[in-house]
């Protein structure tokens, strides 16, 4: 059974000028990692219809540009900037404003049935707001919600790998890893495509059996 979806109380963009972005249905689209490395991934909608494209060169940070998949414009930069089990992350604009900034957590103790694991989100939108959201797994989906104690419990978009084609250590290989998102209406998709950017990394780094 699909977790039901709920627009959040408060709209909150991470871009401006780019409300294609944001539908007034709720939208299902596909993230295919072409290699293990990330540097050259697509987002399409599961009509084919291009939404992100994300091109970047190998280096610490995983440094990364994230283009308008249909008008190939430069949208934000995603780049790691802190390293090891529990990651860190921020999207900055073109301009070099940081826009979101996100780390990986754990809450509870680790491999404890009551351990699950997080990615909490602080956003600054180019039109001057604050939210806080998060990413938590639950079974075999991931959750994401506003941290405000009104909508903490209102899910607006859920995450999940769809298929796999494990061959670590090899560049190049095509179509690696496919994620799949469901988005409720009115959510901006490129804030969604951050954290699947951020799951994927967590998978390919550290298989964490709480974090699906």
């Amino acid at each position: 059974m699909e977790t039901p979806l709920q627009r959040p109380l408060t709209e909150v963009k991470l871009l401006i000028d780019h409300d294609h972005h944001i539908w007034s249905e709720e939208a299902i689209f596909n993230v295919v990692y072409h290699n293990n490395i990330f540097e050259n991934d697509t987002a399409s909608c599961l009509s084919g219809e291009p939404l992100f494209r994300v091109q970047g060169r190998w280096s610490w940070s995983r440094r990364r540009q994230v283009l308008d998949g249909v008008k190939d414009h430069w949208l934000f930069d995603f780049r790691q900037h802190t390293l090891g089990i529990k990651k860190g992350w921020v999207v900055e604009g073109p301009d070099g404003k940081q826009l979101c900034s996100l780390r990986h957590d754990i809450h509870g103790r680790p491999n404890s049935s009551g351990a699950h694991s997080c990615v909490e989100a602080d956003v600054w939108t180019q039109d001057g707001d604050y939210a806080q959201f998060q990413m938590c797994s639950f079974g075999s989906e991931l959750q994401v919600t506003n941290k405000s104690v009104a909508e903490h419990d209102r899910v607006f978009a859920t995450i999940h790998k769809v298929d796999v084609i494990d061959t670590p250590g090899t560049r190049g290989d095509p179509e690696r890893s496919i994620w799949q998102a469901r988005v409720a209406a009115g959510v901006d998709l490129s804030l969604i495509m951050v954290l699947v950017l951020c799951r994927a990394e967590i998978g390919d780094d550290w298989q964490y059996s709480r974090f699906p």
